[in-house]
């Protein structure tokens, strides 16, 4: 006896309305390193005070008449600067797509969350580009890790030596300063289970060093850890992941808002907000479209290299 009606004669197939599966990149870190100051003027000049203007002063005891020693300030008022350049993604929706789209998906909201991402990636990009440049950092303060020496090597190199100095080079002022690191996954799970790093825990605690272990070894108030993935492939080309903040290591201290006279290693320049919106073009298309964008304006720029260290080469 064959039956006529089994369970695929009575279904046909179609769009799940409780769940779709969309990838979102891992925690961007570049914010948390260099948080957005608002600026009324797409460019500018700052005033630059000379660190050594504030390392040496002349003896400043004076006898019964005799005259108090002078000090002076030099102020740099020409040199620095800032810009910040317009930026944004876009998307078209059209509204045959979204009164024909099926439950769950959503063309209008779906292309938000895609130049969203857009914009946030390409901000994390620019911003491990930006930290992990040697010209943005004092020349005593970049550490090249030698070929043979990188903490993965068969030696395993010196990690605690030269990650501390690498933070005690940086020059930090009084007041709410923070000390910040950064580094990818790949560099911090190499550091985790490094045999030097381990062996300062390894008879009161079990497993790999966390974030917070490695933060507090170092001195650091935070360690910020990327695991955001970019294609580095060309469209159509057979995909290629790799992370985006690569294997250097780095070491800043700053002071977000820290009013006139604050002092830390850059500063996210940023005019106006961070804009959404979605405009109707009634000329463009069979019935219009909808262009929905997100624009900004905004220039990451090291205002005090000395504020900072930076560490190349941490991996083989």
């Amino acid at each position: 006896f064959t039956r006529d009606i089994g369970p695929s004669a009575v279904h046909v197939d179609s769009l799940m309305s409780q769940m779709s599966v969309r990838f979102a990149n891992g925690d961007y870190i570049g914010e948390m390193l260099a948080p957005p100051d608002n600026v009324d003027k797409e460019t500018n000049l700052f005033a630059y005070y000379d660190e050594r203007d504030n390392l040496a002063f002349p003896k400043n005891v004076v006898g019964p008449r005799g005259e108090l020693p002078e000090v002076n300030q030099a102020i740099n008022k020409i040199d620095y600067t800032y810009k910040c350049l317009p930026r944004g993604l876009k998307e078209f929706v059209t509204p045959r797509e979204m009164s024909n789209a099926d439950v769950p998906l959503d063309p209008m909201l779906d292309a938000l969350l895609l130049v969203m991402e857009g914009n946030a990636w390409n901000r994390e990009k620019e911003t491990a580009a930006f930290f992990t440049d040697s010209a943005n950092y004092a020349a005593a303060n970049i550490t090249a890790i030698a070929a043979g020496e990188e903490y993965n090597s068969a030696g395993g190199g010196n990690p605690n030596k030269q990650i501390q100095d690498a933070v005690i080079r940086v020059f930090k002022t009084r007041g709410a300063v923070r000390r910040l690191g950064a580094m990818s996954i790949d560099t911090f799970t190499v550091l985790s289970r490094h045999p030097s790093i381990r062996d300062l825990f390894k008879y009161t605690k079990e497993g790999f060093a966390s974030r917070q272990q490695l933060a507090g070894y170092y001195g650091l108030d935070d360690l910020f850890v990327s695991e955001s993935w970019e294609d580095t492939a060309n469209k159509g080309a057979t995909v290629a992941y790799s992370r985006i903040w690569g294997d250097s290591i780095i070491i800043v201290c700053q002071n977000p808002g820290g009013g006139v006279r604050s002092y830390g290693h850059s500063k996210r320049f940023r005019k106006g907000p961070v804009k959404n919106e979605t405009l109707f073009i009634p000329q463009d298309g069979f019935e219009g479209v909808y262009q929905v964008r997100e624009t900004y304006m905004e220039g990451l720029t090291s205002v005090a290299p000395r504020a900072g260290s930076l560490l190349t080469n941490a991996l083989a």
